[in-house]
């Protein structure tokens, strides 16, 4: 089965949106970053971050802090040196997009 198209973001300009429970930007580099917020304390606290290479063939997820999250800032925080680096073909199930399972509730 196939697991759909890639993300091609290079024509897209440079944006940051939040909603409810997350933040997506599309970055300088044309990289798509998607942020997931949960409270902490009255604070907003990103917990899991995955980015996306702007031909859609490299996703990197990662989790703030060793998974403690950070605080919200006015760009993504840096992937650490040990982030999950996925190819598009070997993205784990949870992530992808059009095989019926969107089920990536954190």
């Amino acid at each position: 089965q196939s697991a759909g198209s890639r993300l091609n973001a290079h024509r897209l300009k440079p944006i940051r949106q939040k909603t409810k429970n997350a933040v997506l930007s599309i970055l300088d580099t044309g990289e798509v970053c998607m942020e997931f917020l949960k409270d902490h304390s009255s604070q907003e606290r990103v917990k899991e971050v995955l980015r996306i290479s702007c031909d859609g063939n490299s996703i990197t997820i990662y989790h703030p802090d060793k998974g403690n999250g950070c605080p919200l800032e006015d760009r993504p925080p840096s992937p650490p040196n040990d982030a999950c680096v996925y190819t598009f073909d070997n993205l784990p199930v949870l992530f992808r997009l059009g095989d019926g399972s969107n089920s990536h509730k954190k």
